[in-house]
């Protein structure tokens, strides 16, 4: 990537990382001061409403007081006069009160008298027999407290009543009887309240408070909450109490959020023209930034380039630039100089280690030869020797006694060392120079297995082992040089007798079919090998118990040879071992 495009990148990564601090910052400072107005706006709205409901009940007190304290009042609360209900109390008088009831009662708590009407619709109001008694239950609890006011809750329906003691004009006589005016509020009340607070307005009759019944709602007042129905809508909740302040009901004010939709305005529109500042500043940036620094630094780069695509540091660059700038030009061309030196150094360094090469390659061939020559003349008397050991051996030459028994065994087994050796050095030296005769054909690999493993029977035996064979029985046939498989098998098995360690020998015999692979997988529990040896594994002549002084005895060459036959049949060979665990060998072969 381009300087200037990593500019660019850089310099709109910042402006946002910018622009998302400024912008989350005056968002939180916007919406806290929005979310202040609509609070004050729902807790204004509540107070108007509750101003609403005491207004109607003052508007009570006042006639109830007037009246309480008319002497025909006085005369009808003591002598129940019928000429004063028929003068006072008619349909008329209390439609100019604008009230639903007027009730007298005793100062035994007794109704004797009582009348309900609906001033609006001009009939007799429908309420239950007892709706006086029970309005008058609450004057009865508040005895000492005249003039009363309040709200309270008459078979499931709110009124407001104001109560007053009757006595003459002068008040020199009284009585302990009560007159109380009521009005029962209903939904076209609330809705004559909402048009003065200019909100919907309803009404929930309910003995629950509003922070059980909206556990959500945020408290903003004694008795008013809130909380957000909609982006478009807020409710406002006012808590609605008796004159004993028993919970009756919640009153619900509808509020447009005309606040809301202004601050996301607001926020739309500020998030627009920073979004545009910032675009205009990054962009007036990168052209500055372009012109003072990108642009000769990518003079620098196509100076650069052209000496490369022709080849040759012999190139120097030239810039007028500022400061920085022909610094960087100046270091450049100091190394361009250290370059030069050190290519010289490397051409004589490298044809040194092309002669030193050549020579090595010259002597390995010498030693492959050697060994190959050595192995051939070696082969011939080592086999005359041992026959006439076993000839010896076998009493051909006149009886042996025990000693000379015992040292003619020693010396076979010597014989037979070396002969394994020398067997193993020419398979080597044929398989480096590609004379190794192979033979091909469709063999039971399973079969080639369990008969080679058998050679190993009576060691196995012997070392309290066991073998346990999963092959796969399905995929057994395919082609292969049996003998070269077999020799395989051998140098691994052989392997694992010879470093099975102090527990029985546990051989697990495994194959299966992977990608087109015969993959077979010969596992022990023997001692396992060192990570420090296992990159040497396949080097000709190693020997991972070269820190055993040798105790156990080999060529160091049966893993080469694995390895070898294996590439022969187009395969490879894997190890895995672990110290004390034991080792895994995988041989895969072409399944074909």
């Amino acid at each position: 990537m381009k300087i200037k495009s990593r500019m660019a990148i850089i310099i709109v990564f910042a402006a946002i990382i910018i622009f998302l601090s400024i912008f989350l910052l005056t968002n939180t400072i916007l919406k806290s001061a929005f979310n202040q107005i609509e609070k004050d706006l729902a807790l204004n709205t509540a107070e108007m409403l509750k101003y609403d409901i005491n207004g109607e009940m003052d508007r009570m007190a006042s006639p109830v007081k007037d009246w309480a304290k008319w002497d025909e009042t006085y005369n009808f609360a003591i002598n129940r006069n019928e000429k004063y209900i028929k003068d006072n109390l008619g349909d008329n008088s209390i439609k100019n009160l604008k009230i639903n009831a007027v009730i007298f009662s005793s100062d035994k708590d007794k109704i004797y008298y009582s009348k309900f009407y609906d001033y609006q619709k001009e009939e007799p109001l429908n309420v239950t027999e007892n709706a006086a008694r029970d309005i008058n239950k609450y004057i009865v609890e508040i005895r000492d407290v005249r003039p009363l006011k309040g709200l309270v809750l008459i078979d499931d329906s709110l009124v407001l009543f104001a109560s007053e003691n009757i006595t003459d004009s002068n008040e020199y006589r009284t009585t302990n009887d009560s007159l109380i005016f009521a009005k029962y509020l209903y939904i076209e009340d609330f809705n004559r309240v909402s048009t003065r607070v200019n909100k919907n307005i309803s009404v929930e009759i309910t003995p629950l408070t509003v922070s059980k019944e909206y556990p959500k709602a945020v408290r903003l007042d004694t008795d008013i909450y809130m909380f957000d129905e909609s982006n478009n809508k807020l409710i406002c909740l006012l808590q609605l109490y008796d004159i004993l302040g028993e919970p009756i009901g919640i009153a619900h004010l509808e509020i447009d959020r005309g606040v809301y939709l202004q601050y996301q305005q607001t926020i739309t529109n500020y998030l627009i023209s920073f979004i545009v500042i910032i675009m205009l500043i990054g962009v007036c940036f990168f052209l500055i930034v372009k012109a003072s620094v990108v642009d000769k630094i990518n003079l620098v780069n196509d100076n650069i380039n052209k000496m490369v695509s022709e080849g040759s540091i012999d190139n120097r660059i030239y810039v007028e630039a500022d400061t920085e700038i022909m610094e960087l030009t100046n270091s450049f061309n100091k190394l361009v100089m250290l370059l030069e030196e050190r290519k010289k150094q490397l051409l004589e360094k490298n044809s040194e280690l092309e002669k030193a090469n050549t020579d090595l390659k010259k002597l390995d061939t010498l030693k492959d030869n050697f060994l190959s020559n050595i192995s051939h003349e070696i082969r011939t008397p080592l086999t005359s020797l041992k026959s006439y050991t076993q000839l010896l051996s076998s009493g051909a030459f006149g009886k042996l006694n025990k000693k000379q028994d015992e040292n003619v065994k020693i010396l076979l087994d010597s014989i037979s060392q070396l002969e394994h050796l020398v067997t193993d050095l020419l398979d080597v030296s044929r398989f480096e120079s590609g004379r190794m005769p192979m033979h091909f054909e469709k063999n039971d690999v399973n079969k080639l297995i369990r008969e080679t493993v058998k050679e190993f029977d009576p060691l196995i035996q012997k070392l309290d082992g066991k073998v346990l064979f999963k092959l796969d029985e399905k995929h057994k046939n395919i082609t292969v040089d049996k003998d070269r498989i077999k020799q395989i098998i051998r140098n691994i098995v052989s392997n694992a007798v010879k470093y099975h360690g102090e527990r029985p020998l546990k051989l697990i015999i495994s194959s299966h079919l992977e990608e087109k692979n015969i993959i077979v997988c010969i596992e022990d529990n023997g001692i396992g090998i060192a990570k420090v040896d296992m990159k040497h594994l396949f080097e000709k002549f190693y020997q991972v118990d070269q820190g055993m002084k040798r105790k156990i005895g080999g060529s160091g060459l049966g893993l080469v040879i694995i390895k070898q036959i294996a590439r022969a049949h187009q395969g490879n060979v894997h190890i895995e071992s672990e110290p004390g665990k034991g080792t895994r060998v995988y041989v895969q072969l072409p399944y074909r």
